[in-house]
């Protein structure tokens, strides 16, 4: 009775021991990567705009059926874009420039 636990625990031990390692490899290999850069630029601004698409597809009675979901990963990526271009990327050039300016040499 008691070896079935460990049996039972250890395809998901496994997984777990194999993503560990993996993950790091899988981080130096797409680092350089300019699809994966740009998703990453985009996921806070996606994650930041998905949430009123949707409120606003399912107040307008827009959120039926498959294409809500197309309207709101295409509206989250365009907004995400612009949260990206014209707010987060211009601060932080801003917020870089300012700390270089303030910052002793």
């Amino acid at each position: 009775a008691g070896t079935a636990f460990f049996t039972d625990i250890t395809p998901v031990g496994g997984d777990f021991l194999v993503a560990l390692f993996a993950i790091p490899i899988l981080f130096r290999m797409f680092k350089q990567n300019k699809i994966d850069r740009f998703i990453g630029d985009m996921s806070y601004g996606i994650y930041l705009a998905h949430w009123p698409i949707i409120t606003i597809l399912l107040h307008t009675g827009f959120a039926k059926g498959p294409a809500s979901f197309a309207i709101t990963a295409l509206g989250s990526l365009l907004c995400a874009m612009a949260i990206y271009f014209l707010l987060e990327k211009p601060l932080n050039a801003f917020r870089h420039r300012f700390r270089s300016v303030a910052a002793p040499a």
